[in-house]
């Protein structure tokens, strides 16, 4: 479900549809569910990572991202690739 909504915003985003706000706080809550019974979580904290990035919120996307960069347990995946890639370009 979190991959869904995050996926519809992405298409109002990228064909610069203007904001697309219906889903926010069920995006919100649903990531946040996920990272309490797990706070690894590389979809939800890119999920997150990239709705706070997207809002302006750089500080909270960084956080979301470090998460994914920081893990031990996962290999280089997409994921991991464009959160190294988020905090490169956002110093």
């Amino acid at each position: 479900m979190s991959h869904n909504l995050s996926f519809l915003k992405d298409v109002a985003f990228y064909m610069e549809l203007g904001e697309f706000n219906d889903f926010d706080t069920q995006i919100l809550d649903i990531g946040k569910q996920i990272l309490q019974k797990e706070p690894s979580n590389p979809y939800a904290n890119t999920y997150l990572g990239t709705y706070y990035a997207r809002k302006g919120n750089t500080e909270k996307a960084r956080s979301y991202f470090k998460i994914i960069v920081n893990a031990k347990n996962y290999s280089s995946n997409w994921y991991a690739k464009e959160a190294q890639q988020w905090l490169n370009e956002n110093k």
